[in-house]
């Protein structure tokens, strides 16, 4: 479709999108890393979050728990939800935008430094993609 030839001077452009054919009810099927060298990668397509049920054990609060829905290469979804505080950690501070190259792998259970416990440990890259001003709503300036 070229959005040129659909443009007018006049008001008379009645296209309409109807917002309710591109809902459904599933969504893209979780990613969970089973095993070590698990990993999943593909271009960011949202980025969300969801409170966790679990409290940091550090801060003592339920976090906001990063959720990524990527577009693998073979076209199809899938949601990344940081739930695991490295996979958590290793997201925020990659600073993961819409557009992006984004791959997370997960490589088994670690010792903690004091040697008390493991933790699941992740690795995440992240290439940036094309960047995109945000587009004010009419009437509305930013």
């Amino acid at each position: 479709m070229d959005l040129l030839e659909s443009m007018t001077d006049d008001k008379t452009n009645t296209a309409t999108v109807d917002l309710l054919d591109s809902l459904d009810e599933g969504g893209a099927p979780a990613w969970v890393a089973k095993e070590a060298g698990d990993g999943v990668q593909g271009t960011v397509v949202s980025i969300g979050s969801v409170k966790s049920n679990y409290k940091d054990g550090e801060t003592g609060i339920f976090p906001d728990c990063p959720v990524i829905t990527l577009r693998k290469a073979d076209n199809t979804e899938v949601r990344v939800t940081a739930y695991q505080s490295i996979l958590r950690k290793e997201i925020n501070e990659a600073g993961v935008q819409v557009g992006d190259l984004f791959a997370a792998k997960y490589f088994g259970k670690k010792a903690n430094k004091s040697g008390t416990g493991e933790y699941h440990h992740y690795k995440v890259a992240v290439r940036p993609g094309p960047r995109t001003a945000p587009v004010p709503a009419q009437g509305r300036p930013f």
